[in-house]
């Protein structure tokens, strides 16, 4: 029976930039992450991960993005992404031992630098106004 992660993950955009925040943990670029705590829902971990690996404040706004790995037989990997609308603060790593980098990026630049993306940067983000429902927990 693998182990199951379940992972938390915001895509959040600079409103007036349109630049998506990224982060460079030890061996990868990804967008900002982590594994959901006990009694915690994907949303609240989604805010808190983004506010300790980044000092940015967001507010998910919908699931944009279910993906799941599966890097060996042992585990299994369950990605929930949360398009998530940037509130404040200013890229800091400092929060966070496993996050070496916090910065914005074009969208084109985090396609190249973030790995386990199933489409370019712009069509997510070109799904954000279809995603502004919001997320119940039972």
């Amino acid at each position: 029976m693998p182990d199951y992660v379940h992972v938390a993950e915001t895509l959040v955009p600079h409103p007036e930039t349109g630049d998506v925040l990224i982060v460079r943990n030890p061996s990868t670029w990804s967008f900002p992450a982590g594994k959901v705590e006990p009694g915690e829902t994907f949303r609240e971990a989604a805010v808190r991960e983004t506010l300790e690996e980044t000092s940015v404040t967001v507010r998910p706004l919908g699931i944009l993005l279910v993906t799941e790995r599966h890097p060996f037989e042992a585990k299994h990997d369950l990605f929930i992404t949360f398009a998530a609308e940037y509130i404040g603060g200013e890229p800091d790593p400092s929060g966070d031992d496993g996050v070496s980098e916090a910065l914005w990026v074009p969208p084109s630049r985090a396609d190249d630098l973030v790995d386990f993306l199933p489409l370019p940067v712009a069509d997510l983000l070109a799904a954000f106004p279809g995603v502004m429902y919001e997320i119940a927990s039972w």
